[in-house]
């Protein structure tokens, strides 16, 4: 449903040939996870598996910028945990200098994220995100430019 309201937003504001959309996600490998759409807790999780009603393709953040040719391109990550997949340790620098601009939620403390955001040239700046059920030291936003 999100997925079509936000093709709509981009259709009535004639942005359909600046904004590509994907009916995806974001993880730490190229794989294809089952979407349980019956989870109480108001979130989409997903799980391994092959017998279900909705595959979603997850991509690798290096098979996204590849597939796409992105090149000056923003990274806005709000995945609820994944952050920390998606910025592993290995993340080849050059993959990230294809964004100008990364934005980055975070729920258990900026700092892996931060070093290899720092690594690959960006200078960083974090914005805390207030919030009654979450610390504000544990959530908030990394906003991050290439210096």
């Amino acid at each position: 449903m999100l997925y079509a309201i936000a093709l709509k937003n981009i259709e009535l504001n004639n942005l359909g040939n600046r904004v590509k959309l994907l009916n995806a996600g974001l993880g730490s490998s190229d794989q294809y996870l089952c979407a349980d759409y019956e989870a109480p807790s108001g979130y989409l999780p997903f799980k391994p598996g092959k017998d279900c009603v909705v595959k979603v393709r997850i991509y690798s953040l290096e098979s996204l910028v590849k597939e796409f040719a992105l090149d000056k391109a923003i990274l806005k990550i709000d995945c609820e945990g994944c952050e920390y997949d998606v910025f592993k340790k290995d993340l080849d620098p050059k993959i990230l200098r294809r964004f100008d601009q990364t934005i980055v939620e975070y729920h258990n403390g900026p700092e892996p994220i931060i070093t290899i955001l720092r690594d690959a040239g960006f200078e960083t700046r974090i914005i805390p995100i207030r919030s009654g059920c979450v610390p504000i030291s544990k959530q908030g936003y990394i906003f991050a430019l290439q210096e």
